[in-house]
């Protein structure tokens, strides 16, 4: 019987210095979620000074920064996403007792996604399969590159896919990651253009995302420019984009943690600091640092996207919408 060779494994797409900067990244972002999460009910702090972070008495919470699996399992499967859906393909933002649904509705190309394909895959009460096909996916282009986009924050094209992995894998509008690469490639660009203007930005530093800032948060981003662009860096910007352009992303780390010390802290990198002017950020945001951890390790071994992608209503979601394996 001949000896079963198992499958060559997949060459490292970073060497061993930057494995290890990333590898102290996640470490300590992962010490944010541990030490900033409440003893008795478990939920993690939305932002924390990361100079005093033994004495930070912030007591606002974030359901974007808690690791809650069974109980968003248990919320997800009693959502009636059929209720929610019942006048419109498209979700509402909210409902209110006193005027009954928003007028809002998730109605294009936006982090969205994540949630129109838990809704497909429920087990209880599925939305139906043209919600998918209702939403608009408009198209932009920028120095003849095309993508599908609509907001300006990087964001938008990060947080979907930190959980759903969409390599090799298509629906009949997109390649969703390939449009992830085009807009992050997009905003590199933008960025580095705006470098008459903020000197600091180049090859080696460019990211703009909603962020801190040193007059308050900002929602801001780009093409088009949006918000008050003023030289800020937010490093999430690059750390969330790492499966896209792992080597473009990767310099941007390095350069932050070589050039702006005062940009790290124990936590990892300060949410947003602004070098031209001098002003570091002293806090660090539980969904800035979060998306940063895990799209690191997506771009190192794809971990978090393996899990995640083995719940069968992940899988039946991406079904009931019509993805299909492909070779790009």
């Amino acid at each position: 019987m001949a000896a079963v060779v198992p499958p060559a494994k997949p060459q490292p797409v970073f060497g061993p210095e930057d494995d290890q900067l990333l590898d102290d990244l996640e470490r300590a972002s992962c010490c944010y979620f541990w030490e900033q999460a409440g003893a008795q009910t478990g939920l993690v702090k939305d932002r924390c000074n990361a100079r005093k972070a033994a004495t930070d008495n912030a007591n606002v919470a974030s359901i974007a920064a808690t690791d809650i699996t069974l109980l968003a399992h248990g919320i997800t499967n009693r959502v009636e996403w059929t209720w929610l859906s019942e006048d419109t393909s498209l979700l509402p933002h909210g409902w209110l007792p006193e005027m009954g649904f928003l007028p809002y509705r998730w109605d294009y190309y936006n982090e969205m996604m994540m949630m129109y394909l838990l809704g497909l895959g429920s087990p209880t009460y599925p939305l139906r399969p043209e919600a998918w096909d209702a939403w608009k996916r408009t198209m932009f282009e920028y120095e003849g590159l095309r993508y599908i986009g609509s907001f300006a924050p990087l964001f938008v094209h990060q947080y979907s896919q930190a959980w759903f992995d969409f390599r090799n894998k298509r629906d009949r509008y997109a390649d969703y990651f390939q449009n992830s690469i085009t807009a992050t490639e997009v905003h590199r660009r933008f960025c580095i253009e705006l470098s008459h203007r903020f000197p600091d930005y180049s090859p080696d530093l460019w990211g703009i995302t909603a962020s801190d800032s040193e007059k308050g948060y900002v929602i801001w981003g780009g093409p088009p420019a949006t918000g008050p662009i003023d030289g800020t860096i937010c490093p999430a910007a690059a750390g969330g984009s790492l499966p896209f352009l792992p080597q473009e992303a990767m310099r941007v780390m390095r350069t932050i943690r070589n050039r702006y010390q005062n940009a790290m802290s124990c936590y990892g990198f300060v949410d947003a600091f602004n070098p031209m002017k001098g002003w570091y950020d002293t806090d660090v945001v539980g969904i800035d640092t979060g998306i940063t951890m895990i799209m690191a390790e997506n771009a190192r071994t794809g971990y978090v996207w393996e899990v995640f992608m083995q719940n069968p209503e992940v899988q039946r979601g991406m079904e009931r919408a019509g993805f299909r394996p492909y070779k790009p």
